[in-house]
């Protein structure tokens, strides 16, 4: 399966939109089947529409993928998330300094409908997944899985530093009490490596 509708799988997942995340990788079993965000294989797919990099005012000319929910995005996350599919794994592989971020510069974030619930993508904040476990028990299990040895990924993005990958760990590490998270910056210039 080419790596973009793996990534595109992912990031849905990421975002809790199983039932998507699904139907990109083709599989009906997607209740029943756990997927690795560093898993490399899986099946199949049909072609995904494909803009290039300067159709959005960006310049080198590399083919990306739009992301597939960009039309039911919130207004609140339009200049948070990227309106392109980027991948994960090539993400990790990076070779980028770790630093540290405070969670108090962060934590704007868990105030953003990131995630799916009742089947809708982008209905519940991380705050609300704070507020209430019990009810948003699968976030809840997943953010206290989440690793903070994992440095979060960050993108500067409309004059300030948003997260592309651990908002999880955010939040985990705001449950904790942690005042500081280990975090990568990604340059801008680096961000056609990751699609």
């Amino acid at each position: 399966m080419p790596a973009s509708r793996f990534v595109i799988s992912m990031r849905l997942k990421e975002l809790g939109d199983f039932s998507t995340a699904a139907a990109v990788l083709g599989r009906q079993d997607h209740h029943r089947t756990r997927l690795s965000r560093r898993s490399s294989t899986m099946s199949a797919v049909p072609a995904t529409k494909e803009r290039t990099l300067s159709d959005d005012r960006r310049a080198d000319g590399r083919t990306f993928l739009a992301f597939p929910l960009q039309d039911q995005v919130p207004t609140e996350l339009r200049e948070v998330l990227c309106d392109f599919v980027w991948d994960s794994a090539k993400l990790q592989r990076l070779p980028l300094p770790v630093g540290t971020a405070t969670v108090d510069s962060l934590r704007w974030h868990l105030h953003l409908p990131y995630w799916r619930h009742d089947g809708k993508p982008f209905q519940v904040t991380p705050s609300q997944v704070r507020a209430d476990p019990a009810r948003y028990r699968e976030h809840y299990q997943r953010t206290m899985a989440a690793d903070l040895g994992c440095p979060l990924d960050l993108l500067f993005r409309n004059g300030r530093w948003v997260i592309l990958d651990g908002v999880h760990r955010l939040l985990k590490a705001d449950l904790l009490g942690l005042n500081n998270v280990q975090v990568r910056r990604l340059p801008a210039a680096m961000l056609a490596l990751i699609l």
